[in-house]
């Protein structure tokens, strides 16, 4: 069985920032799941609002290199869904 974390933007904008005051908490975290070879889990909204965020406080530049070293280390599932699949659109039995 995989032992993971679901990821959110806070922990993930403040591992990279060295100047956010959650900082190194954030690496610390990091380091501790690494050891434990927990798997971290960003989900694709997660994603894309921690990219925004280090887009808009820390540059293209910096957000271009998180993004691209993120997607070098993930190992991305695919999930098999059907456009008109019931469960999408009803999630209620």
């Amino acid at each position: 069985m995989t032992r993971a974390v679901l990821a959110d933007t806070g922990p993930l904008y403040a591992a990279l920032d060295s100047n956010d005051q959650h900082h190194r908490r954030a690496q610390e975290d990091l380091q501790r799941l690494t050891h434990e070879r927990r798997e971290v889990i960003i989900a694709y909204p997660i994603l894309v609002e921690s990219y925004r965020l280090v887009l808009y406080r820390l540059g293209k530049q910096t957000a271009s290199a998180w993004l691209n070293e993120t997607m070098e280390g993930a190992s991305c599932s695919k999930l098999a869904t059907t456009v008109g699949d019931s469960r999408l659109s009803n999630p209620s039995p």
